[in-house]
């Protein structure tokens, strides 16, 4: 808006799956409105358009057939571009901010495939339901466990699981191959408690200077203000719920195996000879 790449009144898309694209209004102060509701990042209007925890808004919302994570790469460019009238300087705060959250952005895109899904074809009720249950079953550490072969099944490599109290708010970490970010993850077996915002927010303190990222898997779910505080704050924090996680293991086959379904057809030919050829 500030550089004139986009203008007030700017119709907007949301996709977040290929078979999900609604339409909202950007308006003059930067803010999205959809269906009476007002969002103040794209993140948080896709989270809401999706239903899922958490969404990479900036590549997920289009304007003009282009992402805005493009606007905004264009954005910092221009702002980059030498002043050949003035004396070369060192970028403002400002600008290094931005440069910031769009490197976290790239980053948040890489993590956030934990909680993304395909539409259809995915896990029957009925298994989502029994492999649940067995999921409670376990112990504490057993669980942390779990959390940490899930990760691996999503790709994440050098998983090392804590198994120690006192931990800081980490069970456990691991990497992105390849783009060497460091990520932290917490692990929470709750049967009907929601996490709120203090959990999140420690385990976000926890990340120092050591982490790049943060995971928080639950076997329950998140609390708006827990939410709602990662959105506003832009934490670098990827929420990962108990529907999540069980409809991935289905989709992955991680503790589940696929039986075959036994299926009954009528035998049109078996019932056709039964009838009167006289």
């Amino acid at each position: 808006m500030e550089a004139g790449l986009l203008s007030p009144g700017e119709e907007l898309v949301c996709a977040p799956r290929k078979d999900l694209r609604v339409g909202g209004e950007l308006d003059a102060s930067g803010r999205i409105h959809y269906k009476g509701r007002t969002f103040s990042t794209p993140s948080g209007w896709s989270m809401h358009v999706s239903g899922r925890q958490s969404d990479p808004g900036w590549t997920l919302v289009h304007a003009r057939e282009r992402t805005l994570h493009e606007f905004r790469l264009q954005y910092l460019d221009q702002r980059k571009a030498p002043d050949k009238s003035k004396p070369p300087v060192a970028d403002d705060p400002l600008s290094q901010v931005n440069k910031l959250r769009t490197e976290m952005d790239e980053l948040r895109a890489k993590v956030e495939n934990l909680s993304q899904r395909g539409p259809g074809n995915g896990p029957d009720e009925d298994g989502t339901r029994i492999l649940r249950e067995r999921i409670m079953k376990l112990k504490d550490y057993e669980f942390e466990r779990l959390v940490g072969e899930f990760l691996k099944a999503k790709g994440f490599s050098n998983v090392n699981v804590t198994q120690r109290s006192g931990d800081g708010g980490i069970d456990g970490d691991c990497e992105l191959p390849f783009i060497n970010v460091r990520v932290a993850f917490q692990a929470k077996q709750y049967e009907k408690e929601n996490v709120g915002i203090s959990p999140v927010q420690r385990l976000n303190g926890s990340l120092g200077s050591t982490y790049d990222r943060g995971v928080f898997i639950t076997t329950s779910s998140f609390t708006m203000p827990a939410k709602g505080w990662i959105e506003e704050e832009e934490a670098p924090i990827t929420l990962v719920d108990g529907q999540d996680m069980v409809t991935e293991m289905m989709e992955m086959e991680l503790g589940v195996n696929r039986a075959p379904m036994v299926r009954y057809e009528i035998d049109e030919r078996f019932f056709d000879k039964l009838k009167d050829r006289s």
